[in-house]
């Protein structure tokens, strides 16, 4: 029944990143204190017939009279409002998405609250032809395409008796990275990773050897001179020797899937804050050696969306 009735929204409004809120997109009830207005109400409807009192004639007439006023104003306090929504950064798993939204309309619309379905929420007021942005978090869980879901408008301006509410589906999706787990040993990506060729790296690429000096990247100390007690040095690689860091699928077999593409993760993100050119090498995916935020966003990319087996 759940399904057939979400397939049935799903056709009559399709998902978009322009919507206007008319009366089809817009649905009201009364709340809590709404239904306890209505119970007095009726009491005092049913002294007046018991007891032929004209004073709470009017009583009632007064207070079903607010109740139609408000029905129509909590109404008109969404009608007409415009949504808007932008291109969705990709984060990491773990992380808050934000998405960014623009609210507009040509009347004054108050304690608007707005929020995905089971997310936090917050109340806005939107000035009228004063557009006002919105920033609405969305967690995150797990890497891969994520559909942010229903993203839900609603008031109960101006009394609190009555409910007014639309559900909308943002035409958006949100790409989420592995969340980066630190582990691993750097000497693995620059000392013995297989390139393209299948050989590895070794200090026959050496040019020479110099002092460490502080702030240089530990990618580059000389692990093998310093465990000779021959002191802290650097490595001064050729440049096509240092353009062989790979990525590989193969560097931690005893992870599992989802460990292994974590730390690979990680990898990415530090291997471009140190600004060394990498590439990745995974089943069925292969990114080229490359370096700059764009070729990280393309390598965590892909391993976002890895869906190969345990290996």
């Amino acid at each position: 029944m759940k399904k057939h009735l979400q397939q049935w929204l799903d056709q009559r409004f399709p998902a978009s990143n322009n919507i206007k809120l008319t009366q089809n997109r817009i649905y009201i009830l009364p709340t809590k204190a709404g239904i306890g207005y209505l119970i007095v109400a009726c009491a005092v409807l049913l002294l007046g017939i018991n007891y032929q009192n004209n004073l709470a004639y009017a009583v009632c007439f007064l207070m079903v009279s607010m109740l139609i006023t408000a029905i129509l104003h909590t109404f008109s306090n969404l009608s007409g409002l415009h949504i808007n929504t932008g291109a969705v950064m990709p984060v990491f798993a773990g992380q808050n998405a934000h998405v960014s939204v623009v609210l507009a309309s040509v009347r004054d619309q108050q304690q608007l609250s707005i929020g995905f379905l089971r997310e936090a929420f917050q109340t806005i007021d939107v000035p009228v032809s004063n557009p006002v942005t919105v920033v609405i978090s969305r967690s995150t869980r797990w890497r891969g395409w994520l559909e942010p879901g229903l993203l839900v408008i609603s008031t109960v301006y101006p009394f609190g008796l009555l409910k007014s509410w639309s559900r909308v589906r943002i035409d958006q999706k949100i790409l989420v990275y592995p969340r980066p787990i630190q582990g691993g040993d750097i000497q693995s990506l620059t000392s013995g990773i297989l390139d393209d060729t299948g050989s590895g790296r070794s200090d026959e690429n050496l040019d020479a050897l110099k002092s460490y000096e502080t702030g240089e990247s530990i990618s580059r100390i000389a692990w093998k001179v310093y465990a000779k007690g021959q002191g802290l040095h650097s490595l001064n690689f050729e440049r096509e020797s240092q353009d062989n860091i790979w990525l590989h699928w193969a560097l931690w077999p005893e992870l599992t899937r989802e460990a292994r593409l974590s730390r690979l993760a990680y990898w990415a993100v530090e291997l471009s804050r140190q600004n060394l050119s990498f590439g990745l090498q995974i089943p069925g995916a292969r990114v080229e050696i490359n370096q700059g935020d764009e070729h990280m966003h393309a390598v965590l990319t892909c391993l976002a969306l890895y869906e190969g087996k345990e290996q």
